[in-house]
C-alpha cells in the first residue's frame, strides 16, 4: 500500500519496484480491493491502483495499527 500510496502504479509497475512475483501482485491487489482498500482505474492490463480516500483519510492511524502488530 505503501508503494502505491507514494505514486500510483499499475501491477507491472509494482512487481518491478518491490521485487515480488507479478502473480504474487495481482493476488494481493484483488484481496485490497475486495476489501476496498485500494481503488483501481483503467482497463485490465493498464489499470492504475491508488489508495481509496477513506484509507488516505486515516492513514496516520493504519500506519499506528501496523507499527503496533510488529513488535
Amino acid at each position: 500500500m505503501q508503494a502505491i500510496r507514494s505514486e500510483p502504479r499499475n501491477a507491472q509497475q509494482l512487481a518491478e519496484a518491490l521485487a515480488v512475483d507479478y502473480s504474487t501482485i495481482r493476488h494481493h491487489l484483488r484481496v485490497l480491493l475486495e476489501n476496498r482498500l485500494i481503488e483501481s482505474s483503467g482497463e485490465h492490463y493498464g489499470q492504475v491502483y491508488s489508495i481509496a480516500p477513506h484509507v488516505e483519510a486515516r492513514w496516520p492511524e493504519l500506519e499506528r495499527i501496523v507499527a503496533h502488530h510488529r513488535k
